[in-house]
């Protein structure tokens, strides 16, 4: 409930606002205020002191014991007063320190008046246990010590079935004259184009002294040192070697007669070697190969190619393949070409040569250039005394007809031994020439399927199946 309207109130005043200037007034000027009652005014105060600051070194001394700087305003002074002395500096020299002892990844090392330090790279081996990882950033002599250090300070040491992956950047590592020994390490590059491992040494450029593999690395021998060597597998027993993805290149040695040079060789133990390209040239006298088995061991070649250039010197000879050894030695070797760049100076080139079991599945030798008062043999077989081997080639192709003049002696295959059988399937032979371009003593079998072939000529207890010549005109098997 509201209660009755008061009274009405008296009228209000119209006020009107005006800047006053300073005078009489305002002195320092202010605001008119004007009404029906008369004139009032607000005004502004005296103006502030002049705002001033003024900075100035101070001097050591009492309000700065390590000096500083004096900061006046408005008559009041502070101070921003420096630190206290510190020590004496030294004179740092910085340079690159390679992976070893110091730093296992590589790194800076600073020298000062009082010593020695190192600044060292992030290990890989603190992410992967058994992974090393080597960097290209310096030279390729500078690299290939960098190599030779990561696998000398590998810890723990490598062992069978304990071993280490040593990891390669691209780039140029030369292992100057030394050969690299590995064992139980797989080395791995970054493909055959980006990673380039070279060496002059008097041995091999790699030796493989236990289990290990080889992979994505070009690897040149540049020594002309006798029984030059890219790379050796001297193993034994059980131990096993794998080269895989590599290209395996060298300007052989000028050797002594009799002295083999090879790209790749084999003491003992398993070696297997897979889309691999092996080949390069000799310069002297002396037998080079592609692969050279002279002993015990089990070979196993898939989708490689071996060319070999031989030497214009007297004593020079060449060979693709040489896989020696009796029945405690196995070859298997599929897709596999095998090419000869012969010289007159040769006396008996041949483009694989084996003893021992050998089981072989498109395989083909070719050879051309000049051949010499010798014989050119495609494939040399032989059996050892006592042993009965099995040699199987299924699609082996055999073209000698590159090797000119065509008067020279050219034989497609030839078989030897005590016992043994040769099994053929598809073989295909051209170029070859003279009363034995097709020859086999072996005293088991000699079994082929769909031949194109030649002349025929001591062939022993034979099975022949669809044999036909060149032209197409059946073939009696002796």
């Amino acid at each position: 409930m509201s209660g009755s309207s008061g009274p009405t109130g008296p009228m209000g005043s119209s006020v009107s606002a005006d800047v006053e200037a300073a005078g009489a007034n305002c002195a320092n000027g202010g605001v008119r205020l004007t009404s029906s009652a008369g004139t009032s005014y607000v005004c502004n105060g005296q103006p502030g002191m002049a705002g001033q600051v003024m900075v100035a070194v101070e001097a050591p001394g009492a309000n700065c014991s390590s000096g500083g700087a004096r900061i006046t305003a408005g008559g009041t002074s502070t101070f921003a007063c420096n630190g206290a002395p510190g020590d004496a500096g030294v004179s740092v020299e910085a340079s690159s320190e390679a992976p070893g002892t110091n730093c296992a990844a590589g790194g800076t090392k600073l020298v000062t008046a009082s010593g020695s330090s190192f600044v060292c790279n992030g290990d890989s081996s603190t992410v992967f246990a058994r992974t090393r990882v080597v960097r290209a950033v310096g030279t390729p002599a500078d690299n290939g010590t960098a190599l030779r250090n990561a696998i000398s300070g590998l810890a723990p040491a490598p062992a069978v079935r304990a071993g280490w992956q040593v990891l390669l950047e691209p780039g140029q590592y030369d292992l100057g004259a030394t050969t690299l020994s590995l064992a139980n390490i797989a080395l791995s590059g970054a493909g055959e184009g980006s990673t380039f491992i070279s060496g002059a040494p008097a041995g091999a450029v790699i030796e493989f002294t236990g289990d290990g593999s080889l992979s994505g690395v070009t690897v040149t021998r540049q020594s002309s040192a006798a029984r030059g060597v890219v790379v050796r597998a001297n193993v034994v027993g059980s131990n096993v070697v794998t080269i895989r993805e590599a290209t395996l290149t060298a300007a052989a040695g000028t050797n002594t007669l009799g002295v083999v040079t090879s790209y790749v060789e084999q003491i003992d133990g398993s070696l297997t070697i897979k889309d691999t390209f092996i080949g390069g040239q000799q310069r002297g006298p002396g037998l080079v190969t592609g692969v050279f088995r002279p002993g015990l061991g089990s070979t196993s070649l898939r989708d490689v190619d071996v060319f070999i250039t031989g030497s214009v010197a007297t004593g020079a000879d060449v060979a693709g393949l040489v896989l020696r050894g009796g029945t405690n030695t196995f070859s298997v070797l599929d897709r596999v070409a095998v090419t000869l760049a012969v010289q007159a100076s040769h006396t008996a080139p041949v483009g694989i040569e084996a003893t021992g079991p050998i089981t072989a599945s498109r395989v083909s030798v070719i050879a051309s250039g000049t051949a010499g008062a010798g014989t050119l043999t495609g494939v040399r077989l032989a059996s050892l005394a006592g042993e009965d081997p099995r040699f199987l080639f299924d699609d082996l192709r055999v073209d000698l007809s590159g090797a000119l003049p065509e008067t020279s002696t050219r034989r497609a295959l030839q078989a030897t031994g005590p016992l043994g059988t040769l099994e053929l399937r598809q073989p295909f032979f051209l170029g070859a020439t003279g009363s034995a371009s097709l020859q086999s003593s072996l005293r088991r079998n000699f079994i082929t399927h769909g031949l194109v072939s030649q002349v025929f000529a001591t062939l022993n207890t034979s099975t022949c199946i669809g044999v036909t010549t060149p032209t197409g005109a059946a073939v009696t098997c002796p």
